[in-house]
């Protein structure tokens, strides 16, 4: 099948875990190889990059990893592997190495391993009806790992429908109490609880109104509603038209005829005269005689008085009736401050009310007016214009009560939606929901079912492979024993540790640790359980009907504990067994066993490799905190087999710039240096203290007492506990940087030269 020969490509992406905060390779710049070296100091992620292979080889997160972990491979055909839908592609050709591996498979304390299992080769025909099934139980997977990704693609496609028509309610339906909590999970009982068409889709003109109701944080106040005249408007009118053409008649003398407007004057004076008992005219000084007293009196008489009451009267009714009107026009609510949903309405009505109650307002003025100056001049007949002769009240009354009437509808629809506003606002918000749904509803009815089709098949699928995997259990069962696997293990294990006091014997649960003395081997050494564990990993890559050059192996510091000659050996084993896999990957902290493996996977065989390096370094923000990831190894590493190009270009960098990116490295990185660097200048001296002291350096530039410090940090003597984070500041450890360089440069001047030609940097600070 063309997925048993797919491997790793590129580490696309890796974050939520630990130091693994956000490593990204979205172009895929970093690819791994046949032969793919990674090296990481400890406390770099590599453990945790282990597990992450180891996930995959069992298809579940490893529980080791923080259930933040997330993570991406692309495969060599250039499909995805991601953790959000986590399968192993490879099925059994991948195997991973690591400290989770040997403590799932041996029990020190009870001198037990788990079985290895071996294909007989009793029967022809068992044989070939167990590869038979072991095809069918492939074929089977693909189908099942076809038919879950469908599966999974189609939930996600309906899971981010649901999304995005929630999110489209929550759009149209701008209420924090309605519409905020309507979310994602919501769009599918909606579907299921109701059934949507296009009676539900609402017009514009409706959508805007509901959204203008939910956008109201509380209701509006409630209105009155506009009450009819309080005066006979019309009979009121017709008299004041009568009494504008009406004059004194024969009552005046004709001597007042000719002086109208004299006569109020001249009646208020009579009356003033008499009731003053004034027998003198207070204007001319005449005697006001008894027959110019009756005269006078015939002049106005108790007709004259009710006429001038009369117009009085008029003239003051005439300006109630006009404030009434005013005050009826000020009162009417403006658009703004009625309910959402009647303000269409309202923008149509108002005007022509505001119009008809303007219109009799003029009419009114131009009466008060006429009436005013018939006050002045009660004999007067003024001229009446011809718009105000025409005006019918009976007309404006009719149109007057027919606007009253739209107006006060209006007004009572507001009124009752003041009372149900909070009602009102939900079945808004559910009018707009149904609109939303109606519209989408072809598209739900679409993915749900696609939901249900691949959910079905997926369902048929597994089926089917489990089926298949218990025929090829089955038959598997009857052919393989681990016997042939304790053989092969043994024999390997001899080879290793060079004698045969350790071995293992089969049991029903699996392996027996023995020795030689038929004892269980208990209170094995650090070096023994390492070669033991390693063995035992390499024993299964013809295991289970593993073919070796399908494999892929990831090994993780398989040399832990084990003493120089044991590394080599257990190197020159792991390069024996591995030479032909598919692809090898090992992981490493250690520098000389990384040395090995780098010489070995660069051989000019026709086979790529790939080395790589767990880049940490310190976050800007918190240099405390660190963040790693996988970039191409050190050219420093790369090219020489110590460590100390690379802590020579590190110190001389963070001297130079006072920052760094590794400055938790640099205290045991500075002190690692010097130790390297005295040990060839002072060989005479037993430790640090005294190489640094014999040297007869005094420095010019920096303090002498940073290198004091760096004397008081404990050796690591390797670069493997160099992310140990010892007592220095950030500033004490670039202090001792730049004393360390100057005392390298002092010390031998051409050693510092040739070192600045080696990191390709100028030799002047």
């Amino acid at each position: 099948m063309e997925n048993e020969l797919t491997v790793f490509r590129t580490l696309k992406s890796f974050s939520g875990a630990g130091v693994w905060k956000a490593h990204l390779d979205p172009k895929g710049e970093h690819e791994f190889s046949a032969k793919t070296l990674i090296y990481g100091f400890n406390g770099t992620g590599k453990t945790t990059l282990s597990r992450v292979f180891a996930s995959i080889e069992r298809g579940e997160i490893e529980s080791r990893l923080p259930s933040s972990c997330s993570f991406e491979f692309v495969l060599s055909d250039g499909t995805t592997l991601s953790s959000k839908a986590l399968q192993n592609p490879f099925a059994k050709r991948l195997l991973v190495f690591n400290q989770d591996f040997i403590e799932r498979n041996f029990q020190w304390d009870n001198s037990v391993a788990e079985p290895i299992f071996y294909l007989s080769e009793q029967t022809i025909e068992a044989k070939a009806k167990y590869d038979a099934a072991i095809h069918d139980f492939d074929d089977a997977d693909t189908r099942d790992h076809t038919a879950k990704a469908a599966e999974i693609k189609a939930i996600k496609t309906l899971g981010d429908f649901k999304t995005r028509v929630a999110k489209r309610v929550r759009e149209l339906a701008p209420s924090q109490r309605y519409s905020q909590s309507f979310d994602a999970r919501k769009i599918e009982p909606s579907y299921s609880g109701a059934t949507y068409s296009t009676e539900n889709i609402l017009s514009p003109k409706d959508l805007n109104s509901r959204q203008a109701l939910l956008a109201e944080a509380e209701a509006r106040p409630s209105l009155t509603e506009l009450g009819s005249l309080t005066f006979p408007l019309a009979e009121w009118w017709q008299s004041q038209m009568a009494l504008l053409i009406s004059s004194p008649g024969s009552i005046l003398a004709e001597e007042f005829r000719h002086h109208g407007t004299a006569l109020t004057w001249v009646s208020e004076g009579l009356h003033y005269h008499e009731a003053n008992e004034l027998n003198t005219c207070l204007l001319c000084g005449s005697t006001l005689t008894l027959e110019r007293r009756k005269y006078l009196a015939r002049s106005f008489d108790s007709r004259w008085e009710s006429f001038i009451h009369d117009i009085k009267a008029s003239n003051d009714n005439c300006s109630d009736y006009l404030a009434e009107l005013r005050a009826a026009y000020q009162a009417l609510p403006k658009e703004v401050e009625l309910q959402a949903s009647v303000q269409v309405d309202g923008k149509v009505t108002r005007p022509m009310l505001e119009g008809n109650i303007a219109a009799l307002g003029r009419r009114f003025k131009q009466l008060a007016e006429l009436l005013t100056a018939k006050s002045l001049n009660p004999s007067l007949v003024p001229e009446i214009p011809a718009d105000l002769v025409a005006f019918s009240t009976a007309d404006w009354f009719r149109e007057f009560e027919a606007y009253r009437s739209a107006w006060n509808v209006i007004v009572s629809s507001h009124n009752r939606e003041h009372l149900e506003f909070s009602k009102r606002q939900e079945h808004a918000f559910e009018e707009i929901r149904d609109h939303v749904l109606a519209e989408e509803r072809s598209d739900w009815i679409s993915l749900f079912e696609n939901v249900a089709s691949t959910a079905s098949i997926a369902k048929a699928a597994h089926v089917t492979l489990r089926e298949a995997r218990q025929k090829r259990d089955q038959l598997s069962d009857s052919i393989r024993t681990h016997g042939a696997g304790a053989d092969k293990l043994n024999k390997m294990i001899t080879s290793y540790l060079g004698h045969g006091d350790i071995s293992v014997r089969t049991s029903n649960e699996g392996y027996q640790l023995m020795r030689a003395d038929g004892k269980p081997a208990a209170q094995l050494s650090e070096g023994e359980k390492a070669a033991l564990a390693f063995c035992f990993y390499l024993t299964q890559f013809e295991a289970e009907g593993r073919k070796k050059k399908d494999l892929i192996a990831v090994i993780d510091d398989p040399i832990s504990s084990l003493d120089t000659s044991a590394r080599t050996h257990a190197f020159s084993l792991m390069s024996r067994i591995t030479k032909d896999c598919r692809q090898t990957i090992v992981l490493t902290h250690n520098i000389s066993f990384m040395n090995m493996v780098k010489r070995e996977f660069t051989k000019k065989d026709g086979r790529p490799s790939s080395l790589f390096q767990l880049e940490c370094v310190s976050l800007a923000q918190n240099p405390n905190d660190r963040s790693t990831r996988l970039t191409p190894m050190n050219r420093l590493i790369k090219d020489y087999n110590t460590e100390y190009h690379y802590l020579f270009e590190l110190i001389l960098m963070a001297s130079r710039t006072g920052a760094s990116d590794h400055h938790y490295l640099l205290p045991n990185a500075t002190r690692k240096l010097l130790e390297i660097f005295t040990a060839f200048s002072a060989p005479d001296q037993t430790n640090f203290a005294a190489s640094l002291g014999s040297t007869g350096v005094q420095l010019k530039k920096n303090d002498p007492k940073a290198l004091e410090r760096l004397v008081q940090i404990e050796s690591h003597g390797t670069m493997d506990g160099l992310a140990s984070l010892p007592a220095l500041t950030v500033e004490e450890a670039i202090r001792a940087t730049k004393a360390a360089i100057e005392f390298i440069q002092i010390r031998d001047k051409q050693h510092f030269k040739a070192m600045c030609r080696v990191c390709q940097v100028s030799e002047d600070a």
